[in-house]
């Protein structure tokens, strides 16, 4: 669904050339009910309409416009017929898929800030190669998880995997407190992986 929405300002939206593309319209037309819907419509804060510029296939700069699940399910209230019906449920599919993946990367970024500051707060003299080393365990050992031979970065991994990296990073990060405060002979990253490496078989 990702040819249906992209990600602008850490939020779902399309485009009135996607639009007129899938529902089969002319992008005059798409631009056409969208002016009228903002010149009829009273102004809010749900739905979003932001025009923007594009350059067509003869090198013109040519109207267009982002707008938010709520504009789409505006303009989309003027498409009739058994085929617009079947590319509104596949967009307000595409549009929930979007959201959910948004969400769950807000939430990563949350839990990666909360792991950092656990370490700074309970290592002894915590450094930059403290938060390198976390991080790059985790990653390492999901990767294993996921069958890769090398490590996958965190910016390349998948929903599923970034899922279980969460309790990963967790283990890691508790780990290495732990061995910090009793100054413990282990090592860190055989620990996690064999403890994580198992529970995926």
């Amino acid at each position: 669904m990702n040819e249906l929405i992209n990600i602008k300002n850490d939020e779902a939206v399309t485009t009135s050339l996607k639009i007129a593309e899938f529902f089969h319209k002319r992008h005059d037309h798409v631009l056409r009910a969208i002016d009228s819907l903002l010149g009829n419509a009273p102004k809010n804060e749900v739905v979003k309409f932001d025009e923007a510029k594009y350059m067509d296939s003869k090198g013109e700069v040519r109207r267009m416009y982002y707008m938010n699940r709520a504009g789409f399910e505006l303009v989309g209230m003027g498409f009739t017929g058994k085929k617009a019906l079947e590319w509104k449920i596949k967009y307000i599919e595409a549009f929930e898929q979007m959201e959910k993946y948004i969400n769950f990367r807000k939430a990563d970024i949350q839990i990666q800030k909360n792991s950092m500051q656990f370490l700074h707060d309970n290592l002894e003299m915590p450094t930059a190669k403290d938060y390198c080393k976390a991080n790059t365990i985790a990653d390492k050992c999901v990767s294993n998880m996921f069958g890769y031979p090398k490590m996958v970065k965190k910016a390349d991994m998948t929903p599923e995997m970034l899922e279980q990296r969460e309790p990963v990073l967790k283990d890691t990060v508790e780990l290495m407190a732990v061995k910090d405060k009793y100054d413990l002979g282990i090592h860190v990253s055989d620990s996690i992986y064999k403890r994580h490496m198992a529970i995926s078989e």
